[in-house]
């Protein structure tokens, strides 16, 4: 008999590192500071929503009810709408590029600044991108009075430097966020995006109403400055880096975190690109986005063409879809994970039914918003906030988070293609918008309206068709020079490849970025 050898004593694992309190810390500090610019993000890119209502001078509304013989005169605003409301007499085409053009300048710096991040860290990123697009809205007044053509200018510059909020904000967080934190953080941050545009429409109409359409401007501006003097002392782009973290704090987020990074991996471009997964999170996030921008960007001008609301009441009413989108959205991400926890079905059918559900109620009652005239304009406003809640569905449960599940290693990576794409309906649906209404009638508008509805229910079939929250194959390749082991999937991925972490070789050393 061969003599067995005799084999040692497994090693004891390392004492656990007791778990730092997250009220007061650091990581909830840099969580706030992230909710604050997400906010800030969002409220710069679509205060000219609201404000463009009062910058524009009235058209001539009697041809408008010759054409439109449903037009109501009994809601006619309780301000004429004279010349004097107005500053500017832009044709509707020009008002369509207007809204889209913040996208344009949004599409190019996507994929760039995930680079960025790894290369100067997510802080410098983060601080100069939110930064530069307050300083920018401060010059909107002035630039409009130039030219149009000035203002255009500004807003693709704008879309350029807000482009980079998102992917160094994935960076920061998940750089402070621990495992068993992350979903609760991740989710506290990103919350700011919902809230911003919960504020910004009762907000700004107010801020129009009493001190005239350029304070809105002047006001949003000024909180990213104060933004960015606060970030310049309260953010850091990790643990390491931080000068008043606690050792404690530093002790457990070090035992929890590793150094970030996919620099070292090898992508497979070619894959992902033939990948009829990745094409089915790409075509559900091109038509959520359609529906979404077409709705934030334009409803203030249907709400006041077709719908006869005053500048105050616009702003007020649309604040109610996004409190209920809010609502929706956390409520659907935490029935997604008991499900999961669960097993009720595999996570590929429980993605494609919230977004089945997320892509075809909003088309459904994108057609049924077009047969409101003035006269039952409260059921539009329901109609109008059933849409926008529903749709939040698709992104708490459905297409957002699949990056994750097909290939968590490169999820980062995939947010940043499929949602460089996912920007182009910013750019297109405006300006089809104001090709489509150049008279503001309810017929003109009834076409947008179908027009989403379509794409809603393209993105939900061709989800159903092509989707999966199966691991793909180019994604379990392990070549040598990888090094990290992809983690397992989790219930809801919120975190991207930007926020995880490879395990650090020995005597590896971690770079320091601020």
């Amino acid at each position: 008999m061969a003599e067995t050898e005799a084999r040692p004593p497994p090693t004891p694992p390392p004492p656990a590192i007791p778990r730092y309190r997250l009220c007061p810390s650091c990581r909830m500090t840099i969580t706030v500071m992230a909710f604050v610019a997400c906010f800030l993000t969002y409220m710069l890119r679509l205060n000219l929503g609201i404000a463009i209502v009062s910058m524009l001078k009235a058209k001539n509304e009697t041809k408008k009810k010759l054409l439109d013989p449903q037009n109501c005169s009994v809601y006619e605003v309780s301000k004429k709408k004279t010349g004097e409301m107005g500053e500017f007499d832009w044709e509707k085409k020009e008002v369509g590029i207007l809204l889209s053009c913040f996208f344009y300048g949004y599409i190019l710096t996507q994929i760039p600044s995930g680079w960025l991040c790894e290369k100067i860290g997510g802080k410098r990123v983060l601080i100069v991108g939110v930064g530069m697009t307050a300083v920018l809205t401060l010059l909107i007044p002035e630039g409009a009075r130039l030219s149009i053509y000035v203002l255009i200018a500004i807003r693709i510059v704008q879309g350029m430097f807000s482009a980079v909020a998102f992917p160094s904000l994935h960076s920061i967080v998940g750089s402070w966020a621990p495992t068993e934190e992350r979903g609760l953080l991740m989710s506290l941050a990103y919350s700011g995006m919902y809230v911003g545009t919960l504020v910004n429409f009762p907000l700004c109409s107010t801020i129009a109403t009493y001190a005239g359409w350029p304070y809105i401007f002047y006001v949003t501006g000024s909180f990213g400055i104060v933004w960015l003097i606060m970030s310049i002392f309260l953010i850091y782009s990790n643990p390491e880096s931080h000068p008043r973290i606690s050792q404690k704090e530093k002790a457990y987020l070090l035992a929890t975190l590793d150094e970030p990074g996919t620099h070292d991996m090898k992508i497979p471009w070619l894959k992902m690109l033939l990948s009829k997964a990745v094409w089915a999170i790409t075509f559900s996030h091109l038509a959520a986005n359609w529906g979404l921008y077409t709705l934030a960007l334009n409803l203030p001008l249907y709400m006041d063409n077709v719908l006869k609301f005053e500048v105050e009441k616009i702003g007020l009413l649309l604040s109610i879809p996004y409190l209920c989108t809010m609502i929706v959205n956390i409520s659907a991400g935490q029935i997604s994970d008991v499900m999961a926890r669960r097993k009720v079905m595999s996570l590929t059918k429980q993605r494609k039914l919230f977004n089945t559900i997320g892509m075809v109620c909003p088309g459904i009652l994108m057609s049924v918003l077009t047969i409101f005239s003035c006269h039952e304009r409260y059921y539009a406003v329901v109609c109008i906030t059933f849409t926008q809640a529903l749709g939040g569905v698709a992104f708490a449960g459905g297409f957002f988070y699949n990056h994750v599940d097909i290939a968590p290693q490169f999820a980062g990576i995939l947010m940043g293609l499929t949602n460089c794409l996912a920007q182009l309906p910013g750019i297109i649906s405006p300006t089809i918008a104001g090709l489509i209404t150049p008279n503001g009638i309810r017929s003109e508008w009834a076409i947008v309206f179908y027009i989403c509805s379509a794409l809603y229910a393209f993105g939900a079939v061709t989800y159903l068709t092509m989707g999966t929250a199966e691991r793909q194959s180019w994604a379990k390749e392990s070549p040598d020079h990888l090094l990290f082991e992809p983690p397992p999937e989790r219930l809801r991925p919120l975190d991207s490849a930007a926020s995880r972490r490879p395990s650090i070789k020995p005597g590896a050393t971690q770079p320091k970025r601020q």
